[in-house]
Parts: C-alpha cells; structure tokens; sequence
C-alpha cells in the first residue's frame, strides 16, 4: 500500500531508493506543505543532513570589484553552488561561466579554500530520472547587496537551491524577505537549525580540518551579507546566523526542492527510517486481440468451445493489478475486469457485431493511462477444428497411424487434406464431424529419409475458413538390439557349443542376426554368427577354444540385432532358450 508525500508529517524522512549522492541515496526531510509562494499541492524537502562541503562561489580573478577577486562572489543568481545545484551534466561538463569575470571552482587556493568540484558531476546526475521528472520550479526571492548589486531582491526560479535567511530565521536581509518561516524551522530555535555532515561527505572533503562525521556543521544560505559583495550568510554549527567568504570550500551544502504533494511514498519505513518514494505504474506497451473472433447463434458446439475473444496485454511498469474495459458495437467503454493477470477471455455474444478492449495499470490508487486495441469485427462462421495438437510424435520407426475428428460448428461441407512434409496424400469431404485415421502407406513410408518429417492435415469449410494441424517425427532406421548373458560370468570349462531356440514375432520383410561368443570376459571377446543356427534350432560349434591368458573363467553372450527394413507389423521376443555343451572332444 501506499500515501501521498503531501500526508506525511512535517520531519518526515523521505527517500527515493535510485536517486543518489556520493553513491548513496538521499535522506530528505518534510520542510513543509504548500509553503506561501511555492507551488500549488507542492512538498518542501530539505536534505536531512549537509551531504557535501563546497564554496559558495569561486575568486574571480577578472572582477573589477576587488572583494570579488579575492573572496568569490555573493549573487546567488550567478553563483557556482546554483549552478551545480540544477545541473545533471556529466563530470566535468556542468559549468559555464555567468558572467565576463565568472569562474569555476578549479584550483585550491586560487579559486577555493579547499574542495574544488569543477570536474564534479551536476548535483542532479544521480538523481533516478522519475525524481528529476518531478521537480517542480521554483520562483524565490534573493536579496542583493547594495555594494555592487544595487540593494533590493531579485526573482529567479529553480528546481534545487539553498534556503533563505528568512525561510530559516524568519527575519528580513536588509529589509528583504526573501520568503516566510519553513515549518521544520517553525520554532525558530537554534536547535532546531543544527545539521551534521554524513559519513559520505567527509570521505568526499579535502579539508585539513574536516569535522567527524555525524558532528554538527556549517551549512550555506542563499543570502548575501548586504552590506558588502563578498559575504554570504551561513548558518553556525550552533544554529545561530552567521557569514563568510564565498570562495570558503568547507561550509557545507543542505539543499531543497519541491514536489507534488500526490506523489506516493510507502505507508511504512524502510529500514533508514525513510518513506521511500513509489514509482508511478506505467501502462502495457501492447494489448492483443486474438483475431478472427467468432459468435454464431445458431453455432452447434460439438465440443469446442465458441464465443470467445482471447484478449492479453504486456506487463507494465510498477502495476500491481490491471483494468479491462470493452466497447460493443462502437458504445462506451466499461469495466469487464480488474486483477493481477496478464490475459483474460471474455464472452462473445449473439447481440455483439464488433468489440474493442482497452486495459490500465494500476498501483494503490494510481491508474496509468490506456492502452487501446483495435476494432475488431466479429465473425458468424466458426472456422472447422481439428481435434488433438500439433504437439511432435517423437521417435517413430513404424508406419504413422493416428486418429483425428474434424469439425464444422456450422455445420456444413469441409474439405480434408492430408499431406506427408509437402506431398498430398489424400483429399475427402465431411459434414458435420468426421473421425478419420491419417495413415502413411507403406511406400510413402519407406520413401522417407530417416530424421524430421510431418504430416499436415488441411480442413477448409464452404465459407474459406481454415484449421491446419502440422505433428512433426523423428523417423529412425528400426534396429533393435538385444544382448543376453544366461548362463552367468564364471564358467569353468571351456563352452564349446551352443543351441539356442528364438521366441520371436516380426515382420517378414524384417531382418535378424544373432551372434555369440564363449570368451566374453576377455577384451578382445570372439564372435560368432549363429543366426541360421539360432532360427533352425540346432547346435553351433563355438570357432574359440581358449579364454584370454589371466583371465579365470570364461563367460557366454548372446547378441540379437532386428532390423525392421521398413516392414510393418509387431516385433516381440517372448524369450529365449540357451543350452550350453562344454564336454565336445
């Protein structure tokens, strides 16, 4: 489940999981909720902590104003910390100068105190592209000084910036007001104001005198002292109103944006404590209508299933469950289904001449908007069916024989064909229903090449409607072999003869060899064929009469090797009979 941004309490944590500083996710804190001035239904975040330490702005050694030269400028408007601030540019990339004396925050000492981040990427580049797509722009007022700047305020509008004296003090610079009291500052204590670096920050600083993280630190405003052009106000790490030079790199960063107050976040804390922000759902890319849809009243069901529009879309984005709307003849569209599915069937009936479906993510209370399909007409001829699949026979080695009904839900006049891979075998008419057995003659079957093949069955009514069934095989040579061991592998006397009576059914046109051997417990066994002498039942003499040197005892075996060659019919060995004579001299 989920809530809005806008219902969270003022100090809420709030964080969105892929959008980063530092390779860490930002932690913000609930500021306030439809600050004077700010945008309608807008939520101020400020980041619960200072994530960095960085300068105001740079020296700029071009300026005609010498406070300038030496200690960076105060104009919040052409600042190098306003700048970072709104941009997502790559590393290096975010820069450009503001003004003819401008400068980046390049070098240590000449530009900066301490922690240059010209070659640093734009404060927004972490930011997950959703967050970035939600920032909302912001107008503020900046008090100017009266130095070089002529007093007074000006107006500019971000997306990310710094607070004013006035949104965290409450009080006026040089009798501007650059904004009223934030909420989390409502107290208008110095507690309240204290912010402590994160671990993050420190790691990042080359400060010689970085604080612990976790302590208590410096965080810049957006004002300027007004009295003189180089001075920005800051707040202590005490909480109270202070200010320094621009060009000081180790006064920390707290920065704060607007967003819809609709935005969801979870109705729980994750394990930081923060509510994390929900990304919105987004619609299916595509909604699929099975096409033809048919619906005939005076269709005859003869088993399968009529009336019917198989409809399916894809999976969008962050949707936990999915709307389907229908529209019948071109009339309004209105709900036929909501749940977690990705397909659903919906009924088709007699009054209905064409439908159109429609389907909307959705997450909590959040809809996406629709994804529409077209118009589809529906159709009063069923096509015929053919009972079964097209699911592949597998290994065959025998002629294919295989059952099948046709079917015409209409009732009329279809014609069958039936092909072996492209080859028509055969053509017949039915009506109604018809059960029929496609079956391979025997010298389609032997014409075959062993490996893929199919058949195809065609049906094709009086109206042009069509049902194809394609069931591919695997057409195998048909040999079978068998090896026998019966009398055990630990015969003492040499086996000298042998009779063996065969059990057998098999085509005739099949072929059979049997073989055996007296020494197979050597390496190199001898083999004899013995198959006329297996098929007349009388005695082989075995042509070896010595076992191999080493080894102990010899041992009998039996090969019988079928090979169909095509034929048909069954082929089965019941059993075997093996008599053993080693007393031959």
């Amino acid at each position: 489940m989920s809530q809005t941004l806008g219902s969270l309490p003022i100090g809420a944590k709030v964080k969105d999981a892929n959008t980063k500083f530092l390779g860490e996710p930002i932690v913000w804190l609930k500021a306030d909720k439809d600050h004077t001035d700010y945008p309608t239904n807008s939520t101020t975040l400020i980041t619960e902590k200072i994530i960095a330490l960085r300068a105001f702005d740079a020296k700029e050694p071009n300026n005609t104003d010498s406070n300038r030269q030496s200690y960076g400028n105060n104009k919040y408007s052409v600042s190098n910390i306003d700048q970072w601030l709104n941009s997502d540019a790559a590393a290096g990339q975010w820069y450009t100068a503001k003004h003819e004396a401008d400068q980046a925050p390049t070098t240590v000492s000449t530009h900066v105190s301490a922690n240059t981040y010209t070659e640093d990427a734009g404060f927004l580049n972490g930011f997950s592209s959703y967050f970035k797509s939600q920032l909302l722009e912001t107008t503020l007022k900046v008090a100017l000084n009266t130095v070089t700047d002529g007093g007074d305020y000006e107006s500019i509008t971000r997306k990310v910036f710094l607070a004013s004296r006035a949104e965290t003090f409450g009080a006026a610079e040089n009798s501007v007001m650059e904004g009223s009291l934030l909420s989390i500052f409502s107290e208008n204590t110095n507690a309240c104001r204290i912010a402590y670096v994160t671990q993050a920050c420190v790691d990042d600083s080359d400060y010689s005198s970085d604080p612990a993280a976790g302590a208590a630190w410096y965080w810049w405003l957006r004002t300027p002292n007004s009295s003189i052009s180089r001075y920005v106000r800051y707040v202590f790490s005490g909480g109270y109103l202070f200010y320094s030079y621009a060009f000081n790199g180790f006064y920390g960063v707290r920065p704060l944006c607007n967003l819809s107050s609709d935005i969801l976040v979870s109705d729980t804390v994750d394990e930081d404590g923060c509510y994390v922000i929900q990304l919105p759902p987004e619609a299916p890319d595509t909604i699929n209508v099975k096409t033809p849809i048919y619906c005939d009243p005076d269709y005859n069901t003869g088993g399968i299933e009529g009336g019917k529009a198989e409809v399916s879309w894809s999976a969008g984005s962050n949707c936990k469950t999915y709307k389907l709307e229908r529209s019948i003849n071109g009339g309004e569209f209105y709900e036929i289904y909501v749940g977690d599915n990705l397909a659903y069937e919906d009924v088709i009936t007699d009054n209905i001449n064409t439908v159109q479906y429609r389907v909307a993510g959705l997450s909590g209370t959040t809809s996406t908007s629709y994804t529409t399909s077209s118009v589809v007409v529906v159709q009063d001829n069923y096509p015929p069916f053919i009972s079964g699949d097209n699911t592949a026979f597998g290994d065959v080695a025998t002629r294919i024989k295989y059952n099948y009904t046709v079917y015409d839900g209409d009732d009329v006049n279809v014609t069958v064909k039936e092909y072996v891979n492209t080859t028509l075998i055969k053509t017949y008419t039915a009506t109604g229903s018809a059960n029929n057995v496609f079956e391979i003659d025997l010298e389609t079957w032997n014409g075959l090449s062993t490996g893929d093949n199919y058949i195809k069955i065609e049906v094709e009514d009086d109206d042009g409607s069509t049902a194809t069934q394609t069931k591919h095989f695997n057409k195998i040579g048909g040999v079978i072999e068998f090896v026998y061991e019966p009398f055990g592998s630990s015969i003492s006397a040499v086996p000298k003869a042998i009779n063996v009576k065969l059990d057998l059914k098999m085509p005739l046109d099949a072929s059979i060899e049997v073989l055996a051997t007296n020494n197979a417990n050597d390496t190199q066994p001898v083999w004899d064929d013995i198959t006329t002498a297996a098929l007349s039942g009388t005695n082989h003499v075995f042509s070896n009469t010595a076992k191999q040197q080493g080894v102990t005892y010899y041992n009998v075996k039996i090969k019988v090797k079928i090979n169909r060659n095509g034929a048909d019919g069954e082929i089965k060995l019941y059993g075997m009979k093996c008599q053993l004579d080693c007393s031959l001299t």
